[in-house]
């Protein structure tokens, strides 16, 4: 669950762009539009299929883009100031 934590920018910014490519990709694949109603194999495959893309495209981001961008963050923390 902490993982997910870590990379849930990753996860927010990536599903949408990775949800449309699954749904494209598995209707390419099978031939024919998917519809929860007609079968429910199709749509749990689109959607595992897009899950999987998802979190494999944030940890990637997150390990080579996030967290070596975090490391910054110590430099530039707001410092507080002094009191007259």
């Amino acid at each position: 669950m902490r993982y997910l934590g870590r990379i849930s920018y990753g996860l927010y910014v990536f599903h949408f762009v990775f949800i449309g490519y699954s749904v494209g990709r598995v209707t390419k694949m099978l031939g024919h539009p998917i519809a929860p109603a007609n079968s429910a194999g199709d749509y749990w495959l689109m959607w595992l299929t897009a899950l999987t893309l998802t979190v494999v495209a944030a940890s990637i981001s997150y390990f080579a883009f996030e967290k070596w961008i975090a490391q910054f963050k110590r430099r530039y923390e707001a410092v507080e100031g002094r009191r007259p």
